[in-house]
């Protein structure tokens, strides 16, 4: 066994050190899963991924939109210490209201442009252009309007 402790390591390091040698032949693929990590060695999956503080856990818990009373408070309590091991800790317990409706939102717009249109007043209208080397065009539209 090849060892990291310096030469002048005591005899109590050396025996903790080859007391908890292990050799792990399991590939990376399943010791990331949790599915598939071994028992004894989730402590240390678990401190890979930054899971939590060990023996602790918080519960979000919704009521209705009638909310509890403190004896449902209580007895909720007292569930939870029943259910849960003694090493565990509940660091925090909150209670959600929930309600449920409808919302019903409308909404109109309404949008417009008024234009005023009048008869043209009788005048010679003069059109004119050139054609230079360069090309040019000239676009002439015609409008009507009669009242």
């Amino acid at each position: 066994m090849k060892s990291l402790l310096p030469l002048n390591s005591t005899p109590l390091e050396r025996a903790i050190e080859a007391a908890t040698d292990e050799v792990a032949e399991v590939p990376l693929r399943v010791l990331y899963n949790p599915d598939t990590c071994p028992a004894h060695l989730l402590h240390q999956l678990a401190w890979a991924w930054s899971v939590g503080v060990p023996g602790t856990f918080a519960l979000q818990v919704g009521v209705l939109e009638t909310g509890i009373t403190e004896e449902m408070y209580q007895e909720l309590t007292r569930l939870i210490d029943d259910a849960k091991p003694v090493s565990r800790h509940l660091t925090g317990l909150a209670i959600t209201l929930a309600t449920s409706g409808y919302l019903r939102l409308a909404m109109s717009l309404a949008e417009g442009d008024e234009i005023d249109v009048y008869p043209p007043t009788p005048r010679d209208i003069v059109v004119s252009g050139t054609y230079g080397h360069v090309g040019r065009e000239h676009h002439i539209e015609t409008l009507d309007v009669y009242s």
